[in-house]
């Protein structure tokens, strides 16, 4: 999940898997899975990285299990 800042101030916290698409204007329009937006303050470039740090982050966790996990 990513932490983001709605127009209203307000932090939320947001499954990235449910985006489907980002939209610049007077605030961010993160379209979800479903038909649902979510208006942020957060730019979209910013959106993008903390998505990618997420995704990143995932994989690095995963790959730490494996090799705790795997068989030698």
């Amino acid at each position: 999940m990513i932490k983001l800042i709605r127009e209203d101030g307000v932090e939320v916290l947001l499954n990235s898997d449910f985006v489907e698409k980002i939209e610049n204007g007077l605030y961010t329009v993160i379209t979800l899975e479903g038909g649902e937006e979510l208006r942020v303050k957060n730019s979209q470039y910013d959106i993008i990285e903390k998505i990618k740090a997420y995704m990143a982050g995932i994989r690095e966790d995963g790959d730490d299990f494996k090799k705790k996990f795997s068989k030698r």
